[in-house]
């Protein structure tokens, strides 16, 4: 089996090294973009929508996009490629979950709001308003149930909270706990003391979270976004946070991004001032990014690689789903 890189990162030749070294000898990889004369992979490894990379090996079988989700107009081409598996990395399963739990923590206890006190030498007061709040027998509720959700939940439920989940396919958890379908979100909110979306942006999610399905939760409640920001509308969630009708927000997804994150001017990743709330935790899409993050992609993608060869089933991604 041929498999193909065409993007290395800068720095990154060490992580292409591990991945060789765990590959199965029977796979041939191949890597940088030159390409390889014939262009006869059968595995393309890559996130970018280009008709002529995506169309240059007539041996092509298998798609890897190596991370969750799938660009749309990558999902537009392959829907023309009937015979094109789609599968995508979960690697970021782990750290993302840890941020997420990071984030509702930082809001509950307004870690940022104190941080910025005591560096200018105020301690505050001690008005309730300002106590934060204990996750201690509170209800969390899961939107979404995948690796991360499940990974959030556990924390949660060490911090001694009750779980309730939210997934497509409804079912029981391996703690016993009832998972609930997209139908039960309006009945489940006015009980979540705090909501961790980590579902991914598709038609069907997209606005999930507008103004009318806000104003269900608790006053005190407290939302954490690390799946895509589409999932809210973005003036319904500002005012609720301005207005306080909601507690406060953990932020790691956004509806605006720059060109270039590295070189390109600062961009503000939002379209009304969620800077000026003292009750939200924000964050530039980092939930991912961790010491050793490369690691574990190279780790995911060498075990995935495998199977392929090996003939064993890898799950696909569902071009229309988008995950």
């Amino acid at each position: 089996m041929h498999v193909h890189i065409p993007r290395q990162r800068p720095g990154e030749a060490h992580l292409l090294a591990r991945l060789a070294a765990r590959l199965d000898p029977a796979i041939r990889l191949s890597t940088g973009p030159d390409r390889p004369r014939p262009a006869d992979w059968d595995v393309l490894v890559t996130g970018e929508a280009d008709p002529d990379l995506l169309g240059a090996s007539g041996a092509l079988r298998r798609l890897v996009i190596p991370w969750a989700g799938i660009p749309e107009e990558i999902a537009a081409y392959c829907r023309n490629r009937p015979g094109l598996a789609v599968h995508s990395l979960h690697y970021n399963a782990v750290p993302v979950a840890e941020f997420a739990v990071a984030l509702l923590l930082s809001v509950a206890r307004q870690v940022a709001v104190h941080d910025a006190a005591i560096r200018r030498g105020l301690w505050g007061d001690r008005e309730p308003a300002n106590y934060g709040l204990l996750l201690h027998g509170r209800r969390a509720l899961m939107l979404g149930y995948g690796e991360i959700g499940r990974r959030v939940a556990a924390t949660c439920r060490a911090m001694g909270m009750a779980v309730t989940a939210i997934r497509r396919n409804p079912g029981r958890s391996a703690a016993g706990e009832d998972i609930h379908g997209p139908e039960s979100l309006h009945a489940l909110l006015p009980a979540a003391d705090v909501v961790i979306a980590s579902l991914p942006g598709t038609p069907q999610t997209r606005g999930l979270l507008d103004g009318p399905t806000l104003a269900l939760l608790p006053a005190h409640a407290i939302v954490v976004n690390v799946g895509r920001a589409s999932l809210f509308d973005e003036k319904a969630l500002f005012e609720a946070l301005r207005d306080r009708r909601i507690g406060g927000a953990g932020l790691d997804v956004w509806w605006n991004y720059p060109d270039d994150e590295v070189n390109g001017p600062p961009t503000m990743p939002w379209n009304l001032p969620f800077e000026t709330l003292p009750n939200v935790a924000l964050s530039p899409h980092r939930a991912a990014f961790t010491d050793r993050t490369g690691e574990l992609r190279a780790d995911h993608l060498a075990a995935m690689l495998n199977a392929l060869a090996r003939g064993e089933d890898v799950p696909t991604v569902d071009l229309d789903q988008g995950y």
